[in-house]
């Protein structure tokens, strides 16, 4: 299918931001990966598919795990938060590539790693992972699960950040579900019936609002 002019231009800027996010120069990859995960927060449809595509036909997978253990917390952020996004099926139908190269880069634990930094950054990890526990329900989830990170979960859904708390539950929900020997813990089960309850009201009120 051929872009439209409009298309084209923003395709060629990601490009070059791309290229300019593998640079060696530290600061131009780091302006690069500010300006990327902007643009990526703000895409959708064609335009986001498009996106996610480049970066995984660029080898980016590893320059964004990589920033995800960057000293600069700044860095850390932009490339957590455009990490989820990249790896959620409503930005893109192919994520499940994405989270395939994303794995494959040794991301899982660093993004665990992130559930117990400050926030944002813990929000930004949360988000992520209820995101690739969707994608993957068997071979993340797994991995995952050995990790240790339904714990880590667990604990975060606890949080006084309602955000917080919503993704770490929405993320430990996947994990249990797929898991075939879950282990008993009661609270947890009514923390998680109590989310999908939740969930169900605001699907209700959403279709009233729609008129659906």
């Amino acid at each position: 299918r051929p872009l439209y002019p409009a298309q084209r231009r923003a395709t060629m800027a990601a490009t070059a931001l791309i290229d300019e996010l593998q640079s060696d120069e530290r600061q131009t990859s780091k302006a690069a990966l500010s300006i990327l995960a902007d643009t990526v927060a703000n895409s959708f449809g064609m335009d986001a598919a498009a996106l996610a595509s480049a970066l995984r036909q660029s080898g980016s997978m590893h320059v964004l795990v990589a920033s995800m253990g960057d000293a600069d917390p700044e860095v850390q952020s932009c490339a957590v938060s455009m990490v989820g996004n990249l790896l959620s099926s409503s930005f893109d139908a192919n994520a499940r590539q994405s989270l395939d190269l994303f794995a494959q880069a040794g991301g899982l634990p660093v993004l665990q790693a992130k559930l117990t930094a400050e926030c944002p950054l813990n929000l930004f990890a949360a988000a992520a992972l209820q995101n690739v526990t969707a994608l993957d329900p068997e071979g993340c989830c797994a991995t995952l699960r050995e990790q240790g990170c339904d714990a880590v979960l667990t604990g975060l859904a606890q949080s006084q950040d309602e955000q917080v708390c919503m993704y770490a539950t929405g993320a430990l929900a996947n994990l249990r579900a797929y898991d075939p020997a879950p282990p008993e813990d009661p609270a947890l089960e009514e923390m998680l019936r109590m989310r999908r309850l939740r969930d169900i009201v605001e699907a209700m009120q959403s279709k009233k609002a729609t008129g659906k």
